[in-house]
């Protein structure tokens, strides 16, 4: 692991340290792994949320492949054994 040094503000620090002082994370080194490795996944969420929607725009669906899939869709509303819900 690389070591880097942060600058945070006096109310984020006191934010930090609360959760850490009520055991949500360890340390201030941790809730600070975990706090980027959230902001990095969110990124890459993003970013394969926004292929997919530039692919459907290159190619989206036909008004054949909509009719088949909410075909399915019904049917397996329709199929699904509600009464072990109730």
């Amino acid at each position: 692991m690389t070591q880097i040094a942060v600058k945070l503000s006096a109310d984020l620090l006191r934010e930090v340290d609360h959760l850490v002082a009520c055991g949500v994370f360890p340390n201030r080194s941790a809730a600070v792994r975990r706090a980027l490795e959230a902001v990095v996944s969110a990124q890459r969420g993003r970013a394969v949320d926004q292929a997919y929607a530039d692919g459907y725009r290159q190619v989206p669906e036909s008004g054949q492949e909509l009719a088949v899939a909410t075909r399915l869709g019904v049917q397996a509303i329709d199929d699904e054994p509600w009464e072990r819900w109730w």
